[in-house]
């Protein structure tokens, strides 16, 4: 049974009243609102009989032009829908998206006599692909521009992205990298397919330090670091890298520095040495005729002539003092200077040591103090360099104390290590040279060689027999205020000595 057009409309009309879940609206063949539903009155906030006979442009669908009506028309005239995404207005004047999609009705003779529309509010959607296309935009402007360079490697190993800065540091142009297997950037390869990641199951792995291949030939060095990734469903490696080329030349030149810096302080070490072992066999053969000379073995000399062999031995002892130090550092930093450490008591160290300081005090008019340790104290050390340690910084204490001064000699057992501290009212040390005093032939002020004598070799000793038992050795001084030197070694249980 044919329907006529009147029949069409009201069957048309019947089912829309029924159909309450989608938004419809009912239009004649010149886009005139005959009917809407109740889902459509809800979405716009019109009531039907307002807008009955009204154009749907009263919604303000803004891509709606004559031309696109024109075009849904004709689409429809030849059996087709039309789909239109816009922006509308509800009744209220709120503007949200909206989907529509475009119907044909026609009558007996297959003429369009009528369109039927339903609508969607897509907004949500829209400002999701908004906020979906600003995080893409801003994501890839970050992975073009960060410092890094940049791959997406697939499961087969080819290259799927590159940023900018990966052609920078290898020289290739995006379009040559895209596409192409890995190896061509990889040295030791992939043809092998023994990516840790993809074989052992590893969700990546992190400073990496090895090259990457240019297009000139040349290896870069570089820090790698890889993630597994999922994009769009599938699993890519997320590959990202650092030029370090700069950083290895500079470290390949400090190696260079290092090698030639030890070369010179192991010649010098050697020639050191060597001259003090040749300047030694002389000298010792002038102390020792000069003590012969001195003890009147061949006959008495008048006064002047007792006077200068006395000068000639007192300066030969100093020179033969001054070239065993000289000796001790050299073996210290060649590593040929060893250690005898055994269990002794302190006591018996710092009683000898009092024999040769309080006549140096007394001499210079300077008060000795001497704090100790409880009787029968013993310590772990090499006895005889650390006499020479606590002598070398009473020597010092003393030769740069005015007259009238103090110098105090304390040893305390802290935390299971031995502390000496020596302590002066001496001339002090300015702020600026405290870091340069424990260096070889280094003293606080030049002018002070002149005034109270010295190499600057003892402080450098004290050092470098300070670290051959693991132990510490600083100071504490205010120019014009005096000094304290202290120093620490570890001690040894007495019980496992030796082992």
């Amino acid at each position: 049974m044919k329907l006529n057009s009147a029949e069409t409309e009201a069957l048309v009309l019947k089912n829309l009243k029924h159909q309450s879940m989608k938004s419809t609206i009912y239009l004649n063949g010149e886009f005139l609102i005959v009917y809407m539903n109740k889902a459509a009155e809800d979405l716009f906030g019109w009531k039907s009989d307002e807008l009955r006979g009204k154009s749907l442009d009263v919604l303000k669908v803004e891509n709606l032009s004559k031309q696109i009506k024109d075009n849904i028309k004709n689409v429809l005239k030849n059996g087709g829908s039309y789909s239109l995404e816009s922006t509308s207005e509800k009744k209220e004047g709120t503007t949200f998206f909206c989907e529509l999609n475009f119907y044909p009705l026609y009558d007996n003779n297959r003429n369009l006599y009528g369109i039927l529309t339903s609508q969607r509010d897509i907004t949500e959607k829209k400002l999701l692909e908004t906020n979906l296309k600003e995080s893409e935009e801003k994501f890839q402007a970050l992975y073009e521009n960060i410092p890094s360079g940049t791959l997406i490697i697939g499961q087969d190993y080819i290259i799927e992205d590159v940023n900018q800065r990966t052609c920078d540091i290898t020289g290739f142009s995006k379009e040559e990298l895209v596409g192409q297997s890995c190896d061509i950037l990889c040295p030791k390869g992939s043809r092998s397919k023994k990516c840790p990641i993809w074989v052992e199951g590893l969700d990546g792995f992190q400073g990496m330090d090895t090259t990457i291949k240019c297009k000139d030939g040349r290896e870069n060095p570089i820090l790698k670091n890889a993630k597994k990734i999922t994009l769009h469903g599938k699993q890519y490696i997320l590959e990202s890298f650092q030029d370090i080329s700069e950083r290895k030349a500079s470290e390949e030149a400090l190696l260079h520095a290092k090698l030639v810096a030890e070369e010179a302080s192991r010649a010098k070490s050697e020639f050191l040495a060597n001259m003090s072992h040749e300047l030694r066999t002389p000298l010792n053969s002038i102390i020792g005729f000069s003590q012969i000379l001195n003890e009147g073995t061949f006959g008495a000399m008048n006064e002047k002539q007792a006077k200068y062999i006395q000068h000639i031995l007192n300066s030969g002892n100093h020179l033969l003092q001054l070239i065993n130090t000289i000796l001790d550092l050299s073996k210290v930093e060649s590593g040929k200077m060893e250690l005898y450490c055994e269990n002794f008591y302190i006591q018996e160290l710092v009683g000898d040591l009092s024999i040769v300081i309080r006549p140096m005090a007394v001499k210079k008019n300077i008060r000795f103090e001497l704090n100790e340790l409880t009787d029968n104290t013993q310590i772990y050390a090499d006895k005889t360099k650390l006499k020479q340690i606590m002598y070398n910084l009473l020597d010092n204490a003393i030769k740069f104390t005015y007259s009238g001064g103090s110098v105090t000699l304390t040893l305390e057992l802290i935390d299971n290590e031995l502390q000496v501290s020596v302590a002066d009212t001496g001339i002090g040390i300015p702020q600026h040279a405290i870091d340069s005093i424990f260096k070889p032939f280094k003293q606080a002020d030049l002018s002070t060689s002149k005034i109270y004598g010295g190499t600057g070799l003892g402080l450098a000793l004290v050092k470098e027999f300070v670290g051959l038992h693991k132990g510490s050795v600083w100071v504490e001084s205010e120019e014009d205020k005096g000094s304290v030197f202290k120093l620490r070694l570890p001690q040894q249980d007495p019980n496992n000595a030796g082992h």
